[in-house]
C-alpha cells in the first residue's frame, strides 16, 4: 500500500511539475522535441505599411511572403528544405527567426552562434536582394513563452551580432526589429545602426498570454500600437496573427491611423522624436540638486538642502492653500519644486479632466495657479500630472489615451502667464513600462522625473525583500535612452529599520554618482497615502537626521 501511494505521489508530482513547466516555461518543454525547420508563416501577413518617408512605396503587401525559420538548440543547425529556394527573387520575402535555445541570446551574443549562422544563412540568403528578416519578435510582452522574452540587455547584444553576421552574408538584408508593438515595444530597441525596418503585429501570440486590457477594437490596437513606434524613423511593417481574423480587417483602419499621425505631426510625431541623447552628460560645473518632500519639517534645515517638494491640487489652487507654504520656503532660502496634481479628488469634477484643460475649460484656474506664485528670483521647478504611464486609476489622468495626455500637458506647460518667474518644466513619469508613449516633446520638459522606492509590489511588507536603488534606476534609465533631457529624480524612500534604510541610502548614493545624467534627487520623508493600500499599512519612507546625513556625506557633495 504504502509503495502504491509513494508511485501515486510521484506520477501527480511528475504531472504537477509538467504543468507548471508547461505553462510558465512553454519553450523549454518545446526546445526537448523541435527540430530546426524553415515553415509558412501565411497566418502573420503583412497587412500594410507605415513608411514615413516613402522608402518602400514600391511594396506591394499582398506580395510579400512571409516564412519562419525556427531553431533549436543543436550544435549545429539544419533543416530539410529551404522553402525559399525555388522562390523567385523578384518576390519579397518576410523571414522571421526564432532561436528556441533557452542559452540562444547569451550564446548569439557572445559570437558563439556565429558559424552556426554562417553555414545556415549563407545558403538560404546569399542572393536574394528582396528579403526582411525578422529576429525573436514580441520579445517586449512580459510573458516566458519564448526564451527571448524579457531580457532587454541580452536581447540587444544578440540581435546586433546576429544583424552584423546577417548583414556580411548579404549587405542586401533588410534587418527588422520586432516588437508585438505592447507597452514598452522600444525598451528592447537595439540602436538604429542595425534597424532597418520595424514591426507590430496586431493580436500578436504572446500578448494573449498577458492580463493586458486589449484596446476596445483592432482598430484602436493599430493606432496605439503605431504611436508606440513614434521614436524611430523606419518603415513599419504591420502584421496580422492566427489570433486576427483577417477577413474582417479593414484597410481603411490604417488609413484612419495615418491620418492621425499625419494631424498632430507638428508635435507628437515631430521629428524631434529622432534626435537621439549625445551619451555625453558630464557637467562638472552643476553640482548635484539635493532636494526633500518634508511636511513634518525634519530634515528642511540641513544646510545642503536646496529644494522644498511641495504637492498641491486643483482645490488648493483655487483656494490658495499652497501660497503660505511656498512663502515659507522662499524664506528658508529654498527653491521650490511644485507638483501639480490636475484633481479635485471629486469623481464628477475630475472627469475628462485632460480633455477639459487642452480644450480650454479650465484656463482660469491655470492662470490663477502662475498668476498667484510668489515674484522670486529662486529656481520654480513644476512637475504636471506625474506617473501617467502607471495602468492604474490612483489618479484622474492615469492610463488615457497617451495623445489626450500629451495635449493637455502642453497646454499647462506653455499657458501664457505673462510672468518673469524661473519656471523649469518637469516631465514626470514613474519610470514605468511604456512612458514613452506619454512624452510630451522637448520644447515642454526641461527635466524628466522619475520615482524609485525600493518595494517592487504593494503586497510585499518584507523590507528586506526591497530592489536596490540601483537595480530600479538601472531598469528604469533604459525606458529614458531614446530621450535627450537630464533626469531629476523627484521622489525616492525606502522603509524599514534604520539600519537597513542607512545600507540602501549609501548604496543609493553611490549609483547617483555613477550616472551624470542625473541632476537632482529629492527625498520623500513621509508615508504613502494609505488609501492607496487597502488593508495593508503604507510603507512609511521616513528616515533620521542621522541616516540622511549619511546619504549626503555619501554623495560627497561640494
Amino acid at each position: 500500500m504504502i509503495k502504491k501511494l509513494l508511485f501515486a505521489v510521484i506520477i501527480l508530482g511528475g504531472i504537477f511539475a509538467g504543468y507548471y513547466a508547461f505553462n510558465t516555461f512553454p519553450h523549454r518543454i518545446k526546445i526537448i522535441f523541435m527540430e530546426s525547420e524553415m515553415t509558412d508563416r501565411s497566418y502573420e501577413p503583412v497587412l500594410g505599411i507605415y513608411d514615413r518617408e516613402n522608402k518602400h512605396t514600391q511594396l506591394q503587401v499582398n506580395e510579400i511572403k512571409h516564412y519562419a525559420l525556427s531553431l533549436n538548440a543543436d550544435d549545429t543547425w539544419e533543416i530539410e528544405k529551404n522553402l525559399l529556394q525555388d522562390l523567385p527573387d523578384s518576390i519579397p520575402v518576410l523571414l522571421t527567426v526564432e532561436m528556441w535555445d533557452p542559452k540562444g541570446l547569451t550564446k548569439t551574443q557572445q559570437g558563439f552562434n556565429d558559424d552556426n549562422i554562417r553555414a545556415l544563412f549563407s545558403e538560404i540568403i546569399k542572393s536574394r536582394t528582396n528579403l526582411f528578416v525578422r529576429y525573436n519578435p514580441e520579445m517586449e510582452v512580459p510573458v516566458n513563452i519564448y526564451p527571448w522574452n524579457n531580457r532587454p540587455h541580452i536581447y540587444v547584444g544578440a540581435y546586433r551580432q546576429f544583424a552584423k553576421v546577417i548583414k556580411e552574408i548579404n549587405p542586401n538584408v533588410k534587418m527588422v526589429y520586432a516588437p508585438a508593438g505592447v507597452a514598452g515595444a522600444l525598451e528592447n530597441y537595439p540602436e538604429d545602426d542595425v534597424v532597418d525596418v520595424a514591426s507590430i503585429t496586431l493580436n500578436s501570440n504572446a500578448e494573449n498570454h498577458t492580463s493586458f486590457s486589449q484596446e476596445p477594437t483592432i482598430e484602436k490596437q493599430l493606432g496605439r500600437k503605431l504611436h508606440r513606434m513614434r521614436f524611430l524613423n523606419k518603415p513599419v511593417l504591420i502584421l496580422g496573427s492566427a489570433k486576427l481574423d483577417l477577413a474582417d480587417f479593414q484597410h481603411q483602419w490604417i488609413v484612419n491611423a495615418l491620418n492621425v499621425i499625419d494631424e498632430n505631426k507638428a508635435v507628437i510625431y515631430s521629428e524631434e522624436n529622432f534626435i537621439r541623447p549625445s551619451g555625453d552628460w558630464k557637467n562638472d560645473s552643476t553640482p548635484l540638486i539635493l532636494g526633500i518632500y518634508d511636511p513634518d519639517k525634519l530634515l528642511v534645515n540641513e544646510k545642503e538642502v536646496e529644494v522644498e517638494h511641495i504637492f498641491l491640487n486643483f482645490k488648493d489652487i483655487e483656494n490658495d492653500d499652497h501660497i503660505s507654504e511656498i512663502e515659507k520656503v522662499l524664506g528658508r532660502g529654498n527653491d521650490v519644486l511644485l507638483t501639480v496634481e490636475p484633481t479635485w479628488w471629486n469623481e464628477e469634477k475630475d472627469s475628462d479632466i485632460l480633455q477639459r484643460i487642452s480644450a480650454g475649460e479650465l484656463d482660469t484656474l491655470i492662470s490663477r495657479f502662475y498668476s498667484r506664485l510668489p515674484e522670486t528670483d529662486h529656481t520654480v521647478y513644476i512637475r504636471f500630472a506625474h506617473e501617467m504611464e502607471i495602468p492604474i486609476t490612483r489618479y484622474s489622468w492615469q492610463s488615457k489615451d497617451p495623445i489626450v495626455y500629451i495635449k493637455a500637458f502642453r497646454h499647462f506647460m506653455n499657458f501664457n502667464h505673462t510672468r518673469s518667474l524661473n519656471i523649469k518644466k518637469i516631465w514626470g513619469p514613474a519610470g514605468d513600462r511604456g512612458l514613452l508613449e506619454w512624452w510630451p516633446g522637448n520644447d515642454v520638459v526641461d527635466y524628466i522625473s522619475i520615482a524609485i522606492y525600493g518595494l517592487p509590489d504593494k503586497n510585499i511588507t518584507d523590507p528586506k525583500k526591497q530592489e536596490t536603488f540601483s537595480k530600479i534606476l538601472n531598469r528604469k534609465m533604459r525606458r529614458l535612452q531614446l530621450l535627450n533631457k537630464p533626469v531629476f529624480i523627484t521622489e525616492f524612500g525606502v522603509k524599514g529599520e534604520e539600519e537597513f534604510q542607512t545600507k540602501w541610502l549609501i548604496e543609493a548614493a553611490y549609483a547617483i554618482k555613477q550616472n551624470p545624467r542625473i541632476i537632482g534627487v529629492s527625498y520623500f520623508n513621509y508615508q504613502d497615502s494609505p488609501e492607496v493600500w487597502g488593508n495593508i499599512a503604507p510603507p512609511k519612507w521616513n528616515i533620521s537626521p542621522g541616516t540622511y546625513r549619511e546619504f549626503i556625506r555619501a554623495l560627497d557633495l561640494p
